[in-house]
């Protein structure tokens, strides 16, 4: 949080939040032989990311020319992935408990900027709040050149892949005189790739669920300047 109180001269409050987060989530089973109830190979990731550019307050009389500025910036690059891979699993008996191969990725971010106010009279200020997110996450389950349940069958097999991503953005634009200027840039950019593969493979179970599933939520709210 800046704040600047300047009068007849130029003046610039600055307020900048950053994040960067790059990651990976992996499971892997791979050219193993066995027997089990239920087999489980799952990879999970959870990331939430929570910024705040707020009070950037100016005050500036005639001529002075300030400038109040928000500044967040959020990179989200991940990888989530579970794996099966030249792998033989089989069950004690027919209909017995389940294989499971899941990957799933959650991406929750809350940006709120700009809560304070800018009071800027004739002179040419200007309030503005730039909020810019980049997300590439990708997510995927598979099941490769594998046998799963080929002498005693499982119950249930499942190859799942899941992607969430929700979003909260809040800008409160600045109040400002005469010959001011409040803007408000909101730019969010969502590159995901969510797949369930099974390649090569021979799988027997009762019920089998192969699926890739993407959920997006973006809630934006912004309150214009007051001029």
């Amino acid at each position: 949080n800046i704040v600047a109180a300047i009068y007849g001269s130029a003046a610039v409050g600055l307020n900048v939040a950053v994040t960067q987060h790059q990651g990976e989530a992996v499971a892997h089973l791979v050219n193993m032989e066995g027997k089990a109830k239920s087999t489980e190979v799952a990879a999970e990731r959870i990331n939430r990311a929570e910024q705040y550019a707020n009070s950037a307050q100016i005050t500036g009389s005639a001529g002075s020319g300030s400038v109040g500025v928000g500044f967040a910036y959020v990179d989200d690059i991940s990888t989530t992935e579970a794996t099966v891979k030249g792998t033989k699993l089989d069950h004690y008996s027919n209909n017995d408990g389940s294989d499971k191969v899941t990957a799933s990725n959650t991406s929750h971010l809350i940006n709120e900027m700009a809560k304070g106010e800018l009071a800027l009279s004739i002179g040419g200020g200007a309030g503005i709040l730039v909020n810019v997110n980049n997300i590439e996450n990708k997510t995927s389950a598979n099941v490769i050149n594998s046998e799963l349940g080929k002498t005693a069958h499982a119950q249930n097999a499942i190859v799942n892949a899941k992607n969430k991503f929700a979003a909260e953005f809040t800008q409160v634009a600045a109040d400002a005189a005469l010959g001011s200027v409040g803007v408000g840039v909101e730019i969010t950019t969502v590159d995901s790739t969510v797949t369930a593969n099974v390649l090569g493979s021979d799988i027997s179970a009762q019920n089998l669920d192969v699926k890739a599933e993407e959920e997006r939520s973006v809630d934006a709210t912004a309150v214009a300047a007051s001029v």
